[in-house]
């Protein structure tokens, strides 16, 4: 016979809560439609040859027609930004061993072995996240089970998915590409709008308090612990005193807020670099000029920003609730998904993080990278390492023991991600000349999820 506490455990939340209704989607965005982009992008055809960090867009195009030839697979696979409705060229008029699909299932890993976390059970189950972003594709696959929430400013009632929020929601929680697949998402769409080059912060602090009241009414065990804000401010923002005082009320409840002014970036200097390996992220900001790297990186320390990787990701695109797209470069904004996603990692293994005690664990286990890029040399200092950061966390970590046994036992029963026949093609991802052939699955562990059907 039941007790009843356990009837009370079969209610749906809002009647546990009593006072809110769990999930809340107020409105479902219709599809993006990309069908004339490439006529309006490329109105005389293939264009000239591309090289990075500029970008080949061809997201939803049909190129059938182009001859890429003049690329090598790694040059194309550089600057290529394109998604699952782009109609690609015959293998005669393709780079030999460019395999556009590979590329886009090999990045949908969030890179730097944070799958390794994901393996421990580390994957944000119970963590309540936020994103204050443009609108998105509610029901996309990638996180509509993890989608709790959607609410949208009514600059966004006659609009489509945007192609922004939804890349956004899908790195933080996607269960395929995000940094933390298990964990809640509450999203606001907000008006974002600039005015004379300054941001209009508003409608960020509007919803900034609709999380303060929306938090008061979640029980404990849902409330929002960490925001992800994809934006900038400057005091000079119109409403910036609102969204400044609407900030530390959240901050004070516990609340970690990350915007961009909270990260820079460093990526992988090629697209078909092993996406786990440290020593292959040397890419720098791509508004950079090379005599900035240097005194730009040394910087980033002393200023405290976390240094992520954005560019070169696999994320959810709007055009369908199926489709994926591929993007060569990234931002900053990209990167705050990266980091409340890690942090949200962080608060399942530590349930009483907080910001700070976030941001100490990373200090101390970041690293400092030494890099050559454009034949530039520089030091790229407090690079993220996640299983480190993983683990220190774990130390302070009143669940530390029970860490350590999944720590063991993910050891014990070890199996290794990648096969060493596909990590030996990793660094030269598309083949050598000599090895090319059709695609095929990409070879995958025993205990991963089957591979995504693409729409080719």
């Amino acid at each position: 016979m039941k007790t009843w506490w356990m009837l009370l455990l079969l209610l749906p939340v809002s009647l546990q809560a009593g006072v809110i209704q769990i999930p809340y989607i107020e409105r479902h965005p219709a599809l993006d439609d990309f069908s004339d982009r490439c006529n309006y992008m490329y109105p005389t055809g293939q264009p000239e040859k591309v090289y990075a960090p500029d970008e080949l867009d061809v997201r939803s195009c049909d190129i059938s027609s182009w001859n890429l030839t003049n690329y090598s697979a790694q040059e194309l696979a550089d600057v290529i930004t394109f998604d699952t409705q782009t109609t690609f060229p015959s293998r005669a008029n393709l780079p030999v061993g460019f395999m556009p699909y590979r590329l886009l299932r090999i990045n949908k890993n969030p890179g730097l072995r944070v799958e390794k976390i994901h393996e421990k059970g580390i994957q944000g189950q119970g963590i309540s996240v936020a994103i204050i972003d443009q609108n998105i594709l509610t029901n996309h696959r990638e996180y509509e089970r993890n989608l709790k929430w959607y609410e949208e400013d009514s600059y966004w009632h006659d609009k489509p998915a945007s192609v922004h929020g939804t890349a956004a929601a899908s790195l933080l929680v996607g269960n395929s590409v995000g940094m933390a697949p298990r964990a809640r998402l509450f999203y606001f769409a907000a008006a974002l709008k600039y005015k004379d080059g300054f941001l209009d912060a508003m409608p960020i602090a509007d919803n900034l308090q609709k999380i303060i009241e929306l938090n008061t009414k979640l029980p404990p065990s849902i409330k929002i612990k960490a925001i992800a804000i994809l934006r900038g401010f400057n005091p000079q923002d119109n409403g910036f005193e609102a969204f400044s005082a609407a900030k530390n009320k959240l901050e004070k409840e516990g609340v970690a807020i990350f915007t961009t002014d909270d990260v820079y970036t460093l990526s992988r200097v090629h697209g078909a670099d092993n996406p786990n390996l440290e020593y292959f992220y040397c890419r720098p900001a791509y508004w950079l000029m090379p005599k900035e790297y240097q005194k730009i990186y040394d910087l980033s320390a002393d200023n405290q920003d976390l240094l992520i990787p954005t560019d070169y990701r696999t994320a959810a695109a709007p055009t369908d609730t199926t489709d994926y797209a591929f993007y060569a470069t990234g931002g900053l904004t990209w990167g705050v998904t990266y980091v409340t996603g890690l942090y949200a990692l962080g608060a399942q293994i530590d349930p009483s993080l907080t910001k700070e005690k976030f941001l100490q664990a990373w200090d101390e286990s970041a690293t400092d990278m030494s890099c050559l890029y454009s034949d530039t040399s520089f030091t790229a200092r407090h690079f993220v390492r996640p299983v480190a950061l993983a683990q220190k966390l774990a130390e302070e970590s009143p669940l530390k023991e029970e860490y350590i046994r999944r720590e063991k036992t993910w050891k014990r029963e070890r199996k290794q991600f990648i096969p060493r026949s596909a990590a030996r093609s990793f660094s030269g991802l598309m083949g050598s000349d000599s090895s090319y052939r059709p695609e095929r699955p990409f070879p995958q562990a025993k205990k991963m999820q089957p591979p995504d059907t693409i729409k080719k």
